[in-house]
């Protein structure tokens, strides 16, 4: 009986915690970016098709929301890198993407997109590959407004399945290197300030 209370209260908690969390401003020395990202692949990939999955909480002017979803076929072909960014307005918060990959064979039976991407969210079959996105991304201060995080899907070592790489730099990166590199350098600046005083002392 204590355990189904602990739970239900942390479940409450959760549920009235998470948006206002959600909506808290970046840590400092970062900025909230609009994200663009760039998927592509160098090879024909004929025995796969991919499905985009858009999803929001849709604001209208009266402050009522509602789930908003698109599904949307893409084409996997050499060079053309899908490019995906969220919708730039303000009624539309908590952007995800989702690529999903799956076999031609398995998604032959569907056909549209929002069929296929509710067959895969029932798991009534595989997906090959699958990518989540948020377009909203923490970039530190002194970055672009718009930063374009890379990705490439490339075969696995046996051929048979599929896989998905980032190949950009993670921006936040900087900071993880300035926050290790400014304090160290402090460090060392101080341990040789008091090995200096301690010389003349001793002279």
């Amino acid at each position: 009986m204590i355990a189904c209370r602990f739970f239900s209260v942390l479940t409450a908690l959760v549920l009235t915690i998470g948006p206002a969390v959600a909506d808290m401003g970046p840590p400092p020395g970062t900025k909230f970016a609009e994200a663009v990202f760039r998927i592509e692949s160098r090879e024909p990939l004929p025995n796969f098709v991919a499905v985009v999955v858009y999803n929001c909480m849709r604001f209208d002017r009266e402050s009522k929301t509602e789930n908003w979803s698109e599904d949307t076929f893409v084409d996997l072909t050499p060079n053309q890198p899908i490019v995906l960014r969220g919708k730039r307005d303000k009624l539309f918060r908590y952007e995800t993407f989702d690529l999903l990959i799956v076999r031609r064979a398995d998604a032959k039976l569907y056909s549209t997109a929002s069929k296929l991407a509710t067959a895969i969210r029932d798991k009534q079959i595989p997906t090959a590959a699958a990518l989540r996105l948020y377009p909203r991304e923490t970039v530190p201060v002194w970055g672009g407004d718009e930063p374009v995080f890379s990705y490439r899907i490339e075969r696995t070592p046996d051929s048979d399945g599929l896989v998905i790489v980032r190949t950009s730099w993670n921006p936040i990166a900087q900071c993880w290197v300035i926050g290790i590199c400014v304090p160290a350098a402090i460090l060392l600046g101080g341990l040789w300030l008091i090995r200096r005083f301690w010389r003349r002392r001793h002279r």
